[in-house]
């Protein structure tokens, strides 16, 4: 089957819908699809120096745009045009794929499927119209959503949008390629003798990246690993105070990303009550189905997760993570204290929690659903 995916990511870039974006395409790839992924152009990269950046085989065909600055409807307009023109140079596939909804709408004419996915609600009028339109195409075949909490808000907010059109699909991960990781290893920060506790991913507001602070001081015997974020995210929380045993390792590419699992004994998703997105527009917390928590699933690690309604669509208390209250930090404490003296436990979790990423939680497996 062949599949164009419309996206208004810059590839490449640091953000986590690039990476959503990249993964999904390759996984429809493996899966026997020929794929084509339209995306606004990024870091200036070789279509090769993209795919080893994302950790990805070169599987599919990459097609990008010069990215527009302008917002709002007139940037969503000038970058749809650009798509449908350049459609017309090539022969039509049989399912237009994307989370760019504008451009979705800018091909419903042509007659071809299409599926639309959203990770939040509609956040303004413009959205929400062009939304409602386009899921009542008579070529529309669904809406896929990454909770069912989201679900849940699609069937209250579009009330005449049969619920078997919406199917609830949470994100992925790969399994961590083997490689050699010796020489990430030279002069990594922290000390052996000491039980490793890491987090990665951003550091916007509500990613917990307070409640590590917070266990750094209370856990000197242990040390904090924050790999990810944008510099000037990193500077204003070492602006906060010096902790010995808190370690930022800045940016890392997606690629050498499992090379830092292996180093750490547990990781953290200490998400809060609100979880505000780039920007901080919007809280994602009630719908999220955050990508770290699947490789944090793929890595062979035990997790230590906030106690959230939409995480526990992924994970269960005691079996496969340890749930805590998002802000209760004795809890979070005690967590690590338990999980630093029981091994057995740690492995216990681990292997549950990789169990279910292998029977649930694959990008091949997520690429079927989907379609």
């Amino acid at each position: 089957m062949k599949i164009y995916y419309l996206s208004n990511s810059q590839i490449p870039s640091r953000t986590a819908n690039s990476i959503h974006v990249i993964k999904i395409c390759q996984a429809f790839a493996k899966n026997g699809n020929e794929v084509t992924l339209y995306a606004q152009k990024g870091i200036s990269m070789t279509y090769d120096e993209i795919f080893r950046y994302y950790g990805v085989e070169n599987s599919f065909n990459i097609i990008g745009f010069k990215r527009t600055f302008l917002k709002g409807f007139v940037g969503a307009l000038i970058y749809t045009y650009d798509i449908v023109k350049e459609l017309k140079t090539r022969p039509l596939p049989d399912i237009f794929y994307g989370r760019y909804p504008y451009s979705l709408a800018g091909v419903a004419h042509l007659g071809i499927p299409l599926i639309y996915e959203v990770h939040t609600p509609p956040n303004g009028s413009l959205k929400r119209k062009v939304e409602k339109w386009l899921c009542r195409r008579r070529n529309f075949l669904r809406l896929v959503v990454i909770s069912e909490s989201l679900r849940q808000e699609y069937i209250r907010i579009f009330p005449w949008l049969p619920s078997e059109k919406i199917r609830t699909v949470h994100d992925g991960a790969d399994m961590p390629m083997k490689r050699d990781k010796s020489h990430f290893y030279k002069g990594f920060m922290g000390h052996e003798e000491n039980f490793q506790v890491g987090y990665v991913g951003h550091l916007y507001q509500g990613r917990g990246i307070e409640i590590i602070c917070l266990l750094a001081h209370r856990l000197p015997q242990m040390d904090f690993h924050v790999v990810g974020g944008m510099d000037e995210d990193i500077a204003r929380w070492q602006q906060t105070g010096t902790v010995p045993n808190l370690y930022f390792h800045g940016f890392v590419r997606p690629s050498d990303i499992p090379c830092y699992f292996d180093k750490f004994d547990v990781l953290l998703a200490p998400y809060q009550k609100k979880v505000m997105s780039v920007g901080g527009k919007k809280d994602n917390a009630p719908w999220m189905s955050p990508l770290k928590l699947f490789e944090y699933m793929a890595s062979g690690k035990a997790i230590v997760c906030s106690d959230l309604p939409v995480l526990r669509e992924i994970l269960t208390h005691s079996e496969d993570a340890l749930l805590i209250p998002p802000e209760d930090i004795e809890a979070w404490v005690r967590a690590l204290r338990i999980l630093q003296k029981d091994s057995e436990l740690r492995e216990m979790l681990a292997i549950s929690a990789k169990e279910k990423f292998l029977a649930r939680h694959t990008w091949e497996k997520r690429a079927g659903e989907v379609l």
